[in-house]
């Protein structure tokens, strides 16, 4: 009897798991894309999770529980050890902290010397006023990781300090009475479809061409453009940031799935019409359309003296003309 009673004392502990027990969840996959079915373990914060060495990428859920109201706020930080780790770390999708991306487009949102007018720091100091968390509510914590082959594996830490300042490497430990295992619905069902955008899905992902589409997660881009003859010169991208080819480029039909996607554009006085569709699910068939755009009350176009051009490459080869060193994505 006294066995049976000692038993039903120790069930509560048994079921929730030692102190500490992992409160994160740490989905892994065996490749940089995030395609397949993810190995998912737990871990009881970010500090804590064990990212694997080689080409990898991971995702990491939960909640995050910033100070009491009323209590001193927390700049927060991030850091690793190893190379080749790309990260993010967004609370309720705003962005607090990055490591080991573009240094080419990251100044543009982070602001600095390279980017004075679209400059946007990171919101990394919490709570934020004015947002339910100021009232002591959680944080929808997601950190997504892409590992290039660093041996040994790479490892990430979120440190705190006081504001303003972010907390350096000599920071504090988030404490593990910050996370919690609480999935947030909403945003789970918004990561569940976005995911499938991403997964043998064809999309406008490459930021440096418009014009230029890509499937996920492999990374093959079909670039579309077109070419003069008689002038031997070449449209091939479409570039939106800062302005660009914004004033050339009108943007028509395009459905969430990218079932359906629709640009017009003018060049050397001719207007196309570039029209895409596919079957809304993984690895269907993608149809292209280019058509030209006839204005009757417009001077009349040669339109023998033009020629659709099709440019087929993987993500780290260049577009032509482009000068960084790889092609970025913008992923949702």
């Amino acid at each position: 009897m006294a066995v049976l009673l000692l038993l039903l004392l120790l069930l509560p502990l048994l079921l929730l798991g030692p102190a500490g027990a992992a409160a994160l969840r740490v989905e892994i996959w065996p490749n940089a894309g995030m395609h397949g079915e993810p190995n998912i373990t737990a871990a009881p914060s970010l500090d804590a999770v064990v990212l694997p060495s080689g080409v990898f990428s991971a995702r990491v859920l939960g909640s995050f529980i910033p100070p009491a109201p009323g209590s001193p706020r927390w700049a927060l930080a991030c850091n690793s050890t190893g190379h080749g780790l790309s990260a993010f770390l967004h609370l309720d999708d705003h962005l607090v902290c990055q490591l080991g991306n573009d240094p080419n487009t990251w100044p543009d949102i982070r602001g600095g010397p390279k980017a004075p007018k679209r400059g946007v720091p990171y919101e990394s100091v919490v709570p934020w006023p004015n947002t339910p968390s100021s009232a002591g509510k959680p944080y929808f914590l997601r950190a997504t990781f892409v590992g290039t082959g660093s041996v040994p594996p790479p490892s990430f830490q979120l440190r705190h300090g006081a504001p303003p300042a972010p907390a350096a490497s000599a920071g504090t430990l988030v404490p593990t009475s910050a996370y919690s295992d609480e999935l947030d619905a909403p945003h789970m069902q918004w990561l569940d479809m976005a995911h499938k955008q991403t997964d043998g899905v064809w999309g406008t992902w490459t930021k440096e061409s418009l014009l230029a589409h890509t499937l996920l997660p492999h990374g093959l881009i079909l670039n579309f453009g077109l070419c003069q003859i008689s002038t031997g010169s070449c449209k091939t991208a479409l570039v939106h940031d800062n302005g660009g080819d914004d004033d050339i480029t009108r943007k028509g039909l395009f459905a969430y799935d990218a079932s359906i996607t629709q640009l017009y554009f003018k060049w050397n006085n001719l207007n196309v019409s570039v029209e895409t569709s596919q079957i809304a699910g993984p690895h269907s068939d993608f149809v292209a359309m280019i058509t030209p755009v006839v204005n009757q009350s417009a001077t009349a176009v040669n339109l023998s003296d033009f020629a659709v051009v099709l440019v087929a490459m993987m993500a780290d080869d260049k577009l032509p003309g482009e000068k960084q060193n790889g092609l970025g994505f913008h992923f949702p």
